[in-house]
């Protein structure tokens, strides 16, 4: 079983790193980007459609995300409308597609099961303040590494508003930096954070 760190605080900001490197959410069956985002995050589609304007899937930008299929191993970046003629160009269905058409998500055929894995998923912009907190509520898996640069990131003022802190279930000091049972070296941890 993975670490369990769980947070309860009122400040979104600190997390922003792990939304920008990216986190793992585990994948239980075949479902496209969309079903994925709404039955995660419990959003009506028509929020996703508003707040999400420019995403990729493993490197390649997609167009419509109920038809685009997820799977193990992939790599999901969300966005808001990107500034400029490149955000023009990469906005999701956007008039401009069609300039790159190279580096359009094209659907393969569907595979008939899925096996249960990980997706890494990655929030950009206002899309971090319309998802992040939904996501981490729910829990992300993120490394050991991550963990600590997360912890030792966090300021004065992200502390005091932190009411509570956990570690495999045991309340622990937010301040206290000697955590002698936290995982050495690699690994993987379960980041579960609670906004008040």
């Amino acid at each position: 079983m993975d670490p369990q760190l769980s947070i309860k605080t009122a400040r979104l900001i600190a997390f922003f790193p792990i939304f920008q490197q990216g986190f793992s959410v585990p994948i239980q069956k075949k479902q496209t980007i969309l079903d994925f985002l709404c039955e995660t995050n419990g959003l009506n589609p028509k929020v996703v459609y508003r707040q999400i304007q420019t995403l990729f899937l493993t490197g390649k930008a997609v167009d419509e995300m109920s038809g685009t299929l997820i799977k193990p191993g992939d790599t999901l970046a969300l966005s808001a409308a990107l500034p400029g003629l490149a955000g023009a160009t990469m906005r999701s269905g956007g008039l401009l597609a069609g300039f790159r058409c190279a580096i359009t998500h094209r659907e393969g055929p569907a595979p008939s099961t899925l096996a249960k894995g990980l997706l890494t998923v990655k929030l950009f912009n206002q899309v971090i303040k319309a998802l992040g907190p939904s996501f981490l509520k729910q829990g992300v898996l993120i490394t050991v590494e991550q963990v600590r640069e997360l912890l030792r990131g966090l300021a004065a003022e992200d502390w005091s508003d932190c009411s509570g802190l956990e570690i495999n279930g045991q309340p622990v000091d937010p301040r206290d930096w000697s955590w002698p049972d936290w995982p050495q070296g690699r690994g993987v941890v379960r980041l579960q954070v609670l906004f008040e």
